[in-house]
């Protein structure tokens, strides 16, 4: 099979068999050294975050408004 072969066929999976085969493929992508560094960064990238949400909560937007930012910026880029 080819890549786009493969791709097609991922595609046409239901959601849930597609989120199951992304967390496959990146796991195989991922060694245990790169994942605790992974791992570390998002500690202190929370962290961050907790302490930004702390100071200023009138900042913070809820996950709805956030999904749909990313979703926006994510079709601008692909036109």
């Amino acid at each position: 099979m080819t890549l786009k072969e493969i791709r097609e066929s991922a595609l046409k999976l239901d959601d849930n068999d597609r989120e199951l085969l992304a967390v496959e493929l990146l796991e195989s992508l991922t060694s245990a050294d790169s994942q605790s560094e992974i791992d570390a960064g998002w500690k202190v990238e929370i962290i961050a975050r907790s302490e930004r949400h702390r100071v200023n909560p009138s900042e913070a937007i809820d996950a709805n408004e956030s999904l749909q930012r990313i979703r926006h910026r994510i079709q601008s880029e692909n036109r």
